[in-house]
């Protein structure tokens, strides 16, 4: 059988072909390694987010009152229905509202809404009312005749697991974006016996990834 014989430029070009094929499975081996390093590092729970809030019938966004943290408005509620931020600053022609204000002392009283922001591209939603003491920390909803919160809302001092869980599962798949989440704090909120809840307040680490 013949040998077959290859020039010199051949020879080359085949080498060269080995080489980049070497370099592609490389890369590609490196690749899928840091995936699963990431997802066995966070945990993440792959599934689809509830986007509902943010498709909210026109009635129930128009009649829905604020959830407002320290001015940043979290969203809105009607019968039972959560409407997010986004919908409440754009569809709800009603903002400029009454809500009663809660600090750790309770609730502290009935303000009005003077001004609705969104002065950054963050995509939070800022307000500012007629209280004099607007750097205090405090937990806001639709202005009531009632004292709704029973107990005064409190910062919750240290962050369990459950929570960080918690977080992962809101986040769901999108957490792949964001493997530098950090939790600023949590707010334990209690309408009544039956009605408990916590508002969990999350960003990222400034100069990484690519937000929340």
């Amino acid at each position: 059988m013949k040998k077959k014989s290859y020039s010199k430029a051949e020879l080359k070009a085949r080498r060269g072909l080995k080489y980049l094929t070497i370099f592609v499975l490389f890369v590609l081996v490196i690749t899928i390694l840091f995936f699963v390093f990431v997802v066995l590092k966070n945990n993440i729970v792959i599934e689809k987010i509830d986007n509902s809030a943010s498709y909210a019938s026109d009635d129930v966004v128009s009649n829905s009152t604020p959830i407002i943290l320290n001015n940043i408005v979290l969203g809105g509620v009607y019968n039972n229905t959560w409407v997010a931020s986004e919908s409440y600053y754009f569809r709800n022609q009603n903002k400029l509202t009454s809500i009663d204000v809660y600090n750790e002392s309770g609730k502290k009283g009935k303000y009005d809404i003077t001004n609705f922001t969104s002065p950054d591209s963050t995509g939070a939603y800022y307000v500012t009312t007629n209280n004099p003491n607007s750097k205090e920390e405090f937990f806001a909803v639709g202005s009531s005749d009632e004292n709704i919160m029973m107990q005064p809302s409190t910062k919750q001092l240290t962050i369990t697991d459950e929570d960080i869980e918690i977080v992962k599962e809101a986040l769901g798949k999108y957490i792949l974006l964001n493997t530098s989440i950090k939790i600023n704090s949590i707010h334990n909120v209690n309408f009544n016996m039956e009605n408990k809840g916590k508002i969990i307040c999350v960003t990222n680490e400034v100069g990484k990834s690519s937000g929340a």
